[in-house]
């Protein structure tokens, strides 16, 4: 399987550059508000792609690390399009979703986090990332 990195300068079709994502130590100051440290691959997102539109806001919108949030053991790091549900993690890098944010009651994603991610990566363009419907036939 591809990294966050590669997987995202694929499907935007340019080398990531440090503006695309988070500082390391913006997401230390992060951690340390939540007090737990985040799962690679979430940190790996924050810092690769982190503030790239296309890919952290174009659809559904992932978080500012200043936006982090806690519901107990799982960090709260995406929210639906239309505010109807927030995806969260922990640290063994299960996905949950809820969607009564006044009683939360949560559920388990069939897959990990990093297939989660890369899964919502493609979603993120096919849904408003891209300018245009597609990518061209035979890109790789």
């Amino acid at each position: 399987m591809k990294s966050i990195r590669e997987l995202a300068e694929w499907l935007i079709n340019r080398p990531l550059t440090a503006q695309d994502g988070y500082s390391a130590e913006c997401m230390e100051e992060a951690q340390a508000r939540l007090g737990i440290r985040l799962p690679a691959p979430l940190l790996e997102f924050y810092l690769a792609v982190g503030k790239n539109a296309e890919l952290a806001t174009s659809f559904n919108r992932f978080e500012e690390p200043s936006e982090l949030q806690r519901s107990k053991n799982k960090i709260i790091f995406m929210e639906e399009n239309q505010a109807v549900c927030i995806w969260a993690t922990d640290q063994k890098s299960i996905v949950y979703q809820c969607s009564n944010f006044d009683r939360p009651r949560w559920y388990k994603e069939p897959v990990r986090l990093e297939h989660f991610l890369h899964t919502t990566l493609y979603y993120q363009m096919a849904q408003g990332g891209y300018s245009h419907a597609g990518m061209i036939p035979g890109d790789s």
